[in-house]
């Protein structure tokens, strides 16, 4: 078995289909066929099952996958780092970035990554956590910068999570809103409970930090809450709450320093938050430059 072997079975597994994967490849589609077979009686296995969504890993074939993504990884570390890291050959590194966060932060990160690594092309797209972790597992992308809760990992994604985010509730400095507040040591805190007869200036229900939103207010069986206004922009959802045209949840982190808002915080025992993280594939061993690259998106992250 050679390196190309290893391609060639990656991306049979990544597309579930021997021609689509030849193209990908550039190769005829009986060659690969034939080059999947001599694989398979190398390993004594089938490594592939037809299904009605297309071939998929039997049990020896994950095993198999987990072992070659692994070699893979170790073969490309390697020859990254007998290159010294300042006089790296050109290259590509593709990631994702949610929207949202990509609008605080990819500047930054760019900025950092082309100083050091000026001869690596970045591919970037930006997408919502739902569509990048569908890039991951097709290898469109190498890795992903998002947020998610635990509860919502995929098996086979692998997720490096490191900042807790909080959702906040935030209102006008207009509007009196003592009546649902108690002190604590973080500062005020909001009785969930009493926000039912309040208007939402709250993302739309595709969004992501919807998602967490609609959670942790049935957790106050404030089922069906009073909707103003819906948006995907955080920052215009701070602009109408400021106007005093309703009040809002919304991470802590994306809240702009601009705007004039009472800020409350909310009982931990509603799971109001997310986490920033990095993902890939399960697996996925990092080489030398996209590890550069995590360590920078970190740092990035931690400065909001």
């Amino acid at each position: 078995m050679n390196d190309k072997n290893l391609q060639y079975f990656l991306a049979v597994s990544e597309e579930h289909s021997i021609s689509t994967a030849a193209r990908k490849l550039f190769i005829a589609q009986p060659s690969l066929s034939q080059a999947i077979k001599r694989l398979e009686d190398s390993v004594g296995e089938p490594l592939f099952k037809r299904t009605g969504s297309g071939l998929q890993l039997t049990n020896i074939g994950e095993q198999f996958y987990a072992a070659a993504v692994q070699t893979e990884k170790i073969w490309q570390n390697f020859s990254m780092n007998l290159t010294a890291p300042d006089d790296l050959k050109e290259g590509t590194l593709s990631f994702g970035i949610v929207f949202q966060l990509g609008l605080k932060i990819l500047p930054q990160i760019l900025i950092q990554f082309n100083q050091k690594f000026p001869k690596i092309n970045c591919n970037v797209y930006d997408k919502n956590h739902i569509e990048l972790e569908k890039s991951l597992l097709s290898g469109e992308l190498d890795l992903a910068v998002t947020h998610i809760q635990n509860h919502q990992e995929r098996p086979s994604l692998s997720y490096d999570c490191f900042l807790r985010d909080p959702f906040v509730v935030i209102a006008s400095l207009k509007r009196d809103c003592s009546r649902f507040l108690t002190d604590s040591p973080n500062g005020p805190m909001v009785h969930l409970e009493q926000l039912e007869e309040e208007k939402f200036i709250y993302p739309k229900k595709e969004n992501q930090s919807r998602h967490i939103i609609d959670s942790v207010l049935a957790k106050c069986n404030i089922l069906y809450p009073k909707e103003y206004l819906v948006n995907n922009q955080y920052e215009t959802i701070q602009a109408l709450v400021e106007a005093d045209l309703g009040i809002g949840i919304l991470p802590k982190s994306y809240l702009s320093p601009s705007m004039a808002l009472q800020v409350f915080h909310i009982p931990e025992e509603y799971e109001a938050y997310w986490d920033f993280c990095i993902v890939t594939r399960k697996y996925y061993s990092l080489n030398y430059i996209e590890d550069c690259f995590v360590r920078i998106a970190k740092e990035s992250c931690l400065g909001l």
